[in-house]
């Protein structure tokens, strides 16, 4: 975060000395750091001799523009589900509150926990698609552990039933 201060600080006084230097306000600096960008390009497209190497610096910057596109994409793409638990007893069926729930990711191993309301319900919300270990306690019961595997766009619902220890 410090960084982020140091370099937005150095930008800042970096333009302020610009337009105290060239007696131009922001604007007026921006449209000229465009204009010194257009005769760069300019020189560089002057420079290439042939039209091979234009249609190979052509194609690098529409393949480097349609790779960010699709990174983008998919980045927008990933789905986060809500994964709702019903945790209850096994003979009778009623509902256990104040279950203790854990949800551990299988490939990166993070790691979400909570626990259950007087309804015996608790809902994980925005949960990435993939497979699940899932582990519930509450007192007075056997530990419950289940594998799960969650869909792209599908909410899951999971009613569990944990048995009495003895």
């Amino acid at each position: 975060m410090t960084a982020h201060l140091f370099a937005s600080l150095f930008a800042y006084v970096k333009l302020e000395r610009l337009k105290f230097f060239h007696n131009l306000n922001h604007f007026a600096l921006k449209a000229k750091l465009y204009q010194v960008a257009f005769k760069m390009d300019r020189i560089q497209l002057d420079s290439i001799k042939n039209k091979h190497e234009l249609l190979k610096l052509i194609m690098k910057k529409i393949v480097l523009s349609i790779f960010f596109l699709c990174l983008s994409w998919m980045m927008y793409a990933v789905k986060l589900v809500p994964v709702k638990v019903i945790v209850q007893d096994c003979l009778t069926h009623e509902s256990i509150p104040y279950a203790s729930i854990f949800l551990c990711n299988r490939q990166d191993s993070t790691l979400q926990a909570g626990s259950t309301d007087d309804k015996g319900e608790f809902t994980f919300k925005n949960i990435h698609s993939g497979d699940y270990k899932l582990r519930i306690t509450s007192i007075g019961y056997q530990a419950l552990d289940t594998l799960i595997s969650l869909s792209d766009s599908v909410p899951e619902k999971y009613s569990l039933y944990l048995s009495v220890s003895t």
